[in-house]
């Protein structure tokens, strides 16, 4: 109960568009996973049972291609029964001249040739008479020890057996004289004469490969599906195996063994398909990976997998995609309320109109907004032509012309009464006066500023005795760049107020600028007492957090001057948000003041 109540609660916690992406990948993927699982049981059930008939079969072929060598080699040593003279000659244990002996190896020798002929896979045939004479012919030019064959026990064992014709197990060659590399196996009978004596044995060694000659087709079958066969004896001695023919095992590992199926691991089962030849003595054993006869079946799985895997890929994109326009006007509509609740009334924009209901909600809020917005741009511009004409009547007040004209009397009685350091400072306060107040309908331009603050540094070297000095870098093109008014001399004021506290030393201020792509960039430095570190990134935030809020000028107190925050404010003002103020502190000592404002 515990567990259902859990997984109501988080899907009722999850965003709209999670739970979008969950019901339409629930709805879609389970059916989905339904129909591949069930198609891949019904297609491994049907390709199992063909892999097993198939292996059936290849089974059945290789035994009747070992029954069709038994038959023949059969009929081929029967033939040596009606060659009553090689017969005579086996079972002869009389004494024999040197021409009888030349003259009987002469004609075993045209016989054997002549069973070679009939079947070029034999590699040697021998004879044994019953006085254990051998005689032999070989493909090659290596002989055979009689001493070595005679004591090999493959030999007496099918010699001493119950049926005639026999097969022995794969065996090594060492009774040849070459060094006996390489392994064969021997068919063999045992020869009896008219009365039923024994009279003799044949013996013919083959290559193990020569014993399955199957078609090409049936090879590359065998090599696909990694098929083994191990031909055995009833007793279970080994005469073929297609592990030491395809060079995957040695024969030396294999001659003398007996048969044991090979081990594999639990996802790699062997099929095991035993077969038993005609005449009983024979054991053909099939030994398959059931991972190569169902490879179809892993097919089959694998491409399944894909398509279901691309179904998904597909159905969670087509989701995410669905969920995501669905939603996405959504949480628009959501961040644009947490704008306007922090001041910022802009209106949502869909690319593709909609006529749903969020659609319409959308478009009500939109209207909303932009009537929020105009109300307070109006209230704004209001209150800023409010401040502007109070400005304007302030100056309108004063007569320059009265005013330039009474500061000069004053001056010519400074004069007069041999005063000349006052009469320098009238006369710079008059070019104050009229730089602030002479200009109304002109542009205002960044020459007028420096000259507006290099009187005031004059005025102020006047008072402190030249401790002030004023550094110029700026370009003609930038001088006559245009700016509103009074912008440098709050900054250069602020300098001497906070960096000239050591009377003793010089401020060296410096203004130079540079044009960059973000616009026109002004600093004005000083070589004063250096601001803290924490100080500065305080003042930059008070900067950077500047916005034009209509409340905040409303309640603003004339009385407080024009400070850097003044600046700040009206540099957005009149050219954007994107420009302003920023401090920076100097590598050695004072204070930057950066001011970036539009190119002209």
């Amino acid at each position: 109960m515990r567990f259902h109540r859990r997984i109501v609660k988080y899907i009722q916690e999850m965003r709209l568009k999670q739970k979008l992406i969950s019901s339409y990948l629930i709805a879609l993927i389970v059916p989905l996973l339904i129909i591949s699982l069930t198609i891949y049981h019904l297609s491994a059930k049907s390709m199992e049972k063909s892999s097993i008939q198939f292996a059936s079969m290849y089974s059945s072929q290789a035994i009747t291609t070992i029954d069709d060598f038994m038959a023949e080699y059969d009929q081929l040593t029967k033939s040596v029964l009606v060659e009553s003279e090689i017969i005579r000659i086996l079972q002869n244990s009389h004494p024999m001249n040197m021409e009888q002996l030349i003259q009987n190896k002469e004609t075993v020798r045209r016989f054997l040739v002549r069973m070679m002929t009939l079947k070029p896979e034999i590699q040697s045939v021998m004879l044994i008479g019953a006085n254990d004479a051998v005689y032999y012919y070989s493909k090659t030019s290596t002989s055979i020890d009689d001493s070595k064959l005679l004591e090999q026990p493959w030999l007496e064992q099918n010699k001493n057996g119950v049926e005639n014709l026999f097969i022995s197990t794969v065996h090594d060659r060492s009774y040849y004289t070459d060094g006996g590399e390489g392994a064969v196996f021997t068919v063999g009978r045992k020869l009896l004469n008219y009365s039923g004596s024994y009279a003799g044995i044949i013996l013919m060694d083959l290559d193990p490969q020569d014993l399955l000659r199957l078609n090409e087709d049936f090879l590359l079958a065998r090599n696909q599906y990694d098929i083994r066969l191990v031909i055995t004896k009833i007793d279970g001695g080994i005469i073929y195996h297609s592990d030491a023919i395809t060079n995957q095992r040695k024969w030396d590992e294999i001659i003398g063994g007996e048969y044991v199926a090979k081990q594999q691991e639990a996802e790699d089962e062997l099929i095991v398909l035993s077969d038993e030849s005609k005449r009983g003595d024979i054991l053909l054993r099939t030994e398959i990976p059931l991972n190569k006869l169902l490879e179809n079946i892993n097919h089959i799985k694998k491409v399944t997998l894909a398509a279901s895997l691309g179904c998904i890929v597909f159905i969670v994109m087509i989701s995410v995609l669905f969920s995501h326009r669905i939603s996405k006007p959504i949480l628009a509509l959501r961040r644009s309320m947490k704008m306007a609740e922090s001041g910022h009334y802009a209106p949502i924009s869909l690319n593709t109109p909609s006529n749903g209901e969020i659609g319409g909600l959308v478009l009500s809020y939109n209207y909303m907004i932009l009537k929020i917005k105009e109300l307070i741009e109006v209230v704004f511009i209001t209150e800023i032509k409010q401040k502007q004409a109070k400005f304007l009547a302030l100056q309108t007040q004063i007569n320059p012309h009265m005013l330039f004209n009474t500061l000069e009397s004053i001056r010519m009685k400074a004069l007069v009464n041999n005063q000349d350091e006052v009469a320098d400072m009238i006369k710079i306060l008059a070019r104050l006066f009229r730089l602030s107040l002479g200009n109304k309908a002109g542009i205002h331009t960044i020459r007028d500023e420096v000259e507006y603050v290099t009187n005031y540094i004059k005025l102020q070297n006047i008072r402190y005795d030249d401790r002030f000095a004023l550094e110029l870098k700026l370009t003609m093109e930038m001088l006559d760049s245009p700016i509103f008014p009074v912008i440098f001399q709050p900054i250069v004021e602020n300098s001497i107020a906070h960096g000239f506290r050591n009377h003793n030393s010089k401020l060296h201020i410096c203004i130079d600028g540079e044009v960059t792509e973000k616009g026109m960039l002004i600093r004005i430095t000083d070589n004063g007492a250096a601001l803290a570190s924490k100080m500065i990134n305080e003042l930059n935030d008070m900067l950077e957090s500047v916005r034009l809020d209509p409340n905040r000028i409303q309640e603003e107190n004339s009385e407080k001057g024009i400070g850097l925050k003044n600046i700040a404010e009206r540099i957005k003002l009149h050219y954007g948000e994107a420009y302003g103020l920023k401090l920076k502190r100097c590598a050695e000592k004072g204070l930057v003041v950066e001011i970036l404002i539009p190119k002209p």
